[in-house]
């Protein structure tokens, strides 16, 4: 009489293990994809905000819109002088149609309307609690 020892079968475990990973896998990859997707693409609109900005009132500084949606202040002119490196990245901008919108975490906001070569608008100066101070007309022009 001969023995025969049953054929080895596989826990049915690790199968759903291995089907679980490959979801994971394939999940994150996707989420990695989607993720350099929109830093790639999702960039605010600078149409007409390239190059460097500045209030003729104070002609000490400019700025420089980012796609990121942040303001980049220079000391002087961009590239030259004082302005070889960038001052701060003190605010961020938004963009509606034409209206810019500049917040600052220095005290002060800009609110204008771009037009051409200049951003004609408000500046809005805040205390301490964000109460506001005051506002002045002021125009940016491009540099």
């Amino acid at each position: 009489m001969e023995i025969h020892s049953p054929a080895p079968v596989a826990p049915r475990g690790s199968k759903r293990v291995l089907v679980v990973l490959g979801i994971i896998g394939l999940v994150a990859v996707a989420a990695l994809v989607g993720g350099l997707a929109y830093l790639t693409f999702a960039g605010h609109d600078t149409t007409g905000l390239e190059g460097t900005w500045r209030d003729p009132a104070n002609a000490h500084h400019c700025h420089e819109f980012l796609p990121s949606g942040d303001v980049e202040t220079w000391l002087g002119r961009k590239g030259t002088g004082m302005g070889m490196f960038p001052m701060a990245r003190i605010a961020t901008w938004r963009r509606d149609g034409q209206k810019i919108t500049v917040h600052t975490d220095k005290g002060w906001d800009f609110v204008g309307q771009l037009d051409g070569g200049t951003i004609r608008g408000k500046v809005i100066s805040r205390d301490e609690t964000g109460a506001v101070e005051n506002t002045t007309d002021t125009v940016w022009r491009k540099d």
